[in-house]
């Protein structure tokens, strides 16, 4: 099986802009690698290339699952994560948008 390509410079600059623009301020991204089950219906787990940043106590993460393919999630702590609004995305603009957006629901929620 072929590794996922990881997120190139082009796909780093669309999340740094949704972030910062979202929080008003530069925010650190980490690249990282996670596993996933991509399928439900294959237990197995597969390597993936990630993006992780922190802000307001909320650790977000970005998951690129193939080609064009993304994930998104947050935690405030482990026990409690939630997900973008779909299970995956076809445009990364629209995977971080969608991110941000239920996290700053979330966020009024508990304000």
């Amino acid at each position: 099986m072929e590794p996922i390509a990881d997120f190139d410079n082009d796909d780093m600059v669309i999340i740094q802009t949704a972030v910062d623009t979202r929080y008003r301020r530069s925010t650190a991204l980490n690249l990282a690698d996670v596993e996933v089950q991509l399928e439900p219906s294959n237990p197995a787990l597969r390597n993936c290339p990630a993006v992780h940043w922190k802000e307001n106590e909320a650790n977000f993460i970005i998951i690129k699952t193939g080609d064009s393919r993304y994930r998104g999630q947050f935690f405030y702590n482990p026990n409690e994560i939630f997900a973008a609004e779909r299970d995956e995305y076809h445009q990364l603009s629209e995977c971080v948008d969608s991110l941000l957006k239920v996290e700053a629901d979330q966020a009024l929620k508990g304000a």
